[in-house]
């Protein structure tokens, strides 16, 4: 299963979201996905900020490597999911890709499974690192319940 996560720049959120599944994936023994981040304002061969890989890297989780990578319909067009930060990161894949609509999700209604008056995960991007931690605690609370829900779809297939 392709999961892709969407943030604009792709050196934070989807960064996190990324790292904290991958972690999930080696916790659970997760074989059968496949992660990856890109962004829909993405500048490519960005740097993720050092607070971003802390957080991560006190997961387990090394993304030292990892160069920013604006959203292309070859990433986008074989992920299985498409999770977004934001309503207009979403409404962009759609508009750009609208063949992938039925894939593209915000991250904060699929993992909570409802519909909410704030769906965003807000950007700490510039913002102190208490910002980039609280940003991350969600984030990551988010991921282990996607990941839950998509396990169980998986194994219902």
């Amino acid at each position: 299963m392709k999961i892709l996560f969407v943030c604009t720049g792709n050196t934070c959120r989807s960064v996190m979201a990324e790292g904290f599944l991958r972690k999930l994936k080696n916790v659970h023994s997760a074989d059968w996905l496949d992660i990856k981040s890109c962004g829909t304002g993405a500048t490519p061969g960005l740097k993720v900020p050092k607070i971003v890989l802390k957080i991560i890297l006190d997961e387990g989780v090394d993304l030292s490597d990892h160069i920013s990578t604006p959203v292309n319909k070859l990433i986008a067009g074989v992920s299985d999911y498409i999770f977004t930060m934001e309503e207009h990161h979403k409404n962009e894949i759609i508009r750009r890709y609208p063949e992938l609509k039925d894939r593209v999700y915000l991250l904060k209604e699929f993992a909570i499974n409802r519909k909410l008056d704030e769906p965003d995960v807000a950007d700490p991007i510039g913002q102190p690192d208490e910002v980039y931690l609280q940003a991350a605690a969600e984030i990551k609370g988010l991921v282990e319940k996607l990941f839950t829900i998509i396990d169980k779809k998986r194994l219902e297939q």
